[in-house]
C-alpha cells in the first residue's frame, strides 16, 4: 500500500492508472455487467481519461410485470411503453456516468488531475 501511495505522489503512470481503475471498478460494482471502464493517464499534463463502455437498451426489460387472466386461466405479460423504457435507460446511463465521475473526483490523488467524459452512442441503423 505504501508503494502505491509513493507512486501516486510521484504521479507514476502505472500507479495512477491502477489506483483509479480500482476505485472506478469498485464504484461501478452492482451495475449491469455490460458496464466497464478503461483508464488512461498522461503524466506530463496530469490528465486522467476514463472511457466507459455503457450497457445497451436490452438491460431494461420490455416486460414490466404480469397479470393473471381468470377466464382462460393464463398469465399475460404487461409490456412497458417504449417511451418509459427509453427514459429508464437514459436514467441508468446518467447514474452510471455520474457514479464514475463522482468516484474519480472524490479520490483524486493529487491536485491538477482532471477528468473528462464523453458519451458516444452508435446508431443501430448506420453504426456511426
Amino acid at each position: 500500500m505504501r508503494e502505491l501511495q509513493r507512486g501516486l505522489e510521484a504521479k507514476e503512470h502505472s500507479a495512477v492508472v491502477g489506483y483509479f481503475k480500482l476505485v472506478i471498478e469498485r464504484s461501478l460494482n452492482g451495475e449491469p455487467n455490460a458496464v466497464s471502464a478503461e483508464v488512461g493517464y498522461a503524466p506530463d499534463s496530469w490528465h486522467l481519461v476514463v472511457d466507459l463502455e455503457l450497457p445497451e437498451l436490452s438491460v431494461v426489460p420490455e416486460v414490466m410485470g404480469f397479470r393473471y387472466v381468470k377466464s382462460p386461466d393464463r398469465i399475460d405479460p404487461i409490456i412497458r411503453p417504449a417511451g418509459k423504457r427509453k427514459a429508464l435507460y437514459a436514467n441508468l446511463l446518467c447514474q452510471v456516468a455520474l457514479k464514475c465521475r463522482n468516484a474519480a473526483h472524490h479520490c483524486q490523488a493529487s491536485p491538477g488531475c482532471s477528468c473528462n467524459e464523453e458519451y458516444r452512442a452508435l446508431r443501430p441503423c448506420s453504426g456511426a
